[in-house]
């Protein structure tokens, strides 16, 4: 890659980090109000710290843009013949593709099937596309992570996960068994 390409992706990740930092700096706001309107100190107020952060990240981004610009970075990424070569390239593709079955994966398979079939579906098609082509080699490669993640976080960590809730009755000892 050459220098001017590095430095447009510097100014692409400035304008990223700028928005972001002013979103936290909004909401550390509105999350200091209400403490200064009880009459609370505001070193006691849960958004300060966030604020300051954010402030810092925001000098610090507007500082990779300027930097970016003054050594030859440039906006022309943002043309539509540029974004569609990036869309048609290789890369692009596969950026695609994942953001799709990221999508398909929150908005379809976590609403239908319980977290652990559904993670196992989406870690399968990933291994399968990019990694790995053995069939049964991939089945448990991902069944063994679905698995793993849903009992850490799930049981162990005791964090309510996204997805439908399975509940299997034994039969003949009364114990349920539930898969998340």
């Amino acid at each position: 890659m050459d220098k001017s390409s590095l430095r447009s992706g510097d100014i692409a990740t400035g304008i990223v980090l700028t928005a972001g930092s002013v979103a936290v700096m909004v909401s550390s706001y509105k999350m200091t109000l209400p403490v200064i309107a009880q009459g609370h100190a505001l070193s006691s107020s849960p958004g300060i710290v966030p604020g300051i952060l954010a402030f810092f990240m925001l000098v610090m981004s507007i500082s990779l843009i300027c930097r970016g610009r003054c050594e030859g970075g440039s906006l022309r990424f943002l043309l539509p013949a540029s974004i569609l070569a990036g869309i048609r390239s290789v890369e692009g593709k596969n950026t695609l593709f994942i953001f799709g079955l990221i999508a398909f994966y929150i908005f379809a398979l976590l609403r239908a099937l319980p977290y652990c079939v559904a993670t196992f579906i989406f870690l399968y098609v990933f291994i399968l596309v990019y990694y790995e082509k053995r069939f049964f080699y991939v089945g448990m490669i991902a069944l063994v992570c679905s698995l793993f993640i849903t009992y850490s976080f799930g049981v162990l960590a005791e964090i309510p996960l996204p997805g439908k809730t399975l509940r299997f009755i034994l039969p003949g000892t009364g114990m349920t068994i539930t898969i998340p």
